[in-house]
């Protein structure tokens, strides 16, 4: 029924056709009111509606919902550290936060890690991570607790949580690697006699037996790499020296690659004058004239090496091995072996000539007790 008129002393108060007053608000609708509106009643009955809708009761907080581990890899996402990563890196941390944040938190729960918040108690959390890690075999174990650390880091950094539990996951023993195989003369001669100069197999040995390296350098490598150098030799005369100079392409993305200069030598240079030089680009090419991938290289060179009737385990890696095995037996330190490999660290070339063969270190070792006792006896016959 339609009002009739308001009252301008009660708001919210109108009354109706039929005479009735009645107290009207969205909150609470429509309320009948004592006909006497200068009665107590009226009064009372009024103000009890009107405190009503002008102090509402509190409407009830929504839920906060708690950080999960999913949050924490949206956040690691986000971080300079992630950006700064190869996208080899990336593609890894990917796969082992997807196998980590899928798999069920316990065998009879069907909740998972992405849902679980990051600020878990511990004791009811760490036997969880424990043994999701220890589900994996080792190598996938190590990266996936790589993984759980870096998420924690995140949620720590955005105040979710307070200790890294992570860090109390116990390490993964890997079994230990067996390094890639040094090429032993008769193999190279092998594979040499198999794979004419002018191939992308001969090209490709050659490249990282003498000096280029890793697989993603020697994919890399053009023509413009190359460059003609003075330098002084042993008898102080001036010598003029092709050499190859390249930034490795290990670490680029986050500004961690290492300038290398390789001197082109006469092996070297006779597989490289091999090749078709009206091909811009890349030395190595696929069939398709491409370049190679790093993978699509290390896949190739497995089918040469077959072909050349190799065992298994020969590399692009063990070339690289083989060379840094040749300077270091040849006499050459610590410091000039680092640099001609490209390392960033003396301790990752410290490894390599740790698995030096010992026999021609014992030669250089007798012949440098040898020189140096010498040099004592002349001492002490020119003091007489």
């Amino acid at each position: 029924m339609a009002r009739k008129s308001r009252f301008a002393d009660y708001p919210h108060v109108l009354q109706l056709k039929n005479g009735k007053l009645v107290f009207r608000h969205p909150l609470i609708g429509q309320k009948t009111l004592p006909a006497d509106i200068g009665s107590e009643e009226f009064a009372d009955a009024y103000e009890k509606l009107r405190l009503l809708v002008d102090a509402p009761a509190a409407e009830a907080k929504p839920a906060i919902k708690k950080p999960t581990f999913a949050d924490a890899y949206v956040a690691w996402k986000k971080s300079d550290e992630w950006k700064a990563y190869e996208s080899k890196t990336i593609k890894g941390h990917v796969r082992h936060a997807k196998a980590f944040l899928e798999a069920p938190m316990t065998k009879t729960s069907k909740a998972t890690f992405a849902e679980a918040p990051v600020d878990t108690p511990e004791a009811e959390m760490l036997p969880c991570l424990r043994k999701t890690v220890a589900s994996h075999a080792a190598h996938k174990a190590k990266r996936v607790a790589v993984t759980i650390r870096k998420l924690y880091a995140a949620a720590i950094k955005e105040e979710w949580c307070l200790r890294n539990l992570g860090c109390d996951v116990e390490q993964v023993e890997l079994p230990p690697s067996s390094p890639e195989k040094v090429w032993p003369d008769d193999i190279c001669e092998r594979f040499e006699r198999r794979h004419q100069l002018g191939s992308s197999a001969r090209t490709a040995y050659a490249l990282a037996r003498y000096g280029v390296g890793r697989r993603g350098d020697v994919a890399k490598i053009e023509r413009d790499n190359l460059r003609t150098k003075r330098y002084i030799d042993e008898n102080d005369q001036i010598q003029v020296a092709t050499v190859i100079e390249f930034m490795t392409q290990k670490n680029q993305h986050n500004g961690g690659s290492v300038k290398v200069t390789v001197v082109v030598r006469p092996e070297l240079e006779m597989v490289l004058n091999a090749l078709d030089r009206s091909k811009g680009g890349t030395m190595l090419k696929t069939q398709a004239g491409k370049p190679f991938s790093q993978k699509s290289l290390s896949n190739q060179m497995a089918v040469w090496t077959r072909q050349a009737g190799l065992e298994p385990g020969y590399t692009l890696h063990g070339l690289r091995r083989t060379f840094g095995s040749e300077i270091a037996e040849g006499g050459a330190d610590l410091f000039t072996v680092q640099k001609a490999m490209g390392h960033r660290s003396p301790t990752t070339t410290a490894i390599y000539m740790d698995q030096l063969n010992e026999e021609p270190m014992a030669f250089r070792a007798a012949a440098a007790a040898k020189k140096r006792s010498a040099e004592v006896k002349r001492l002490r016959a020119a003091e007489k």
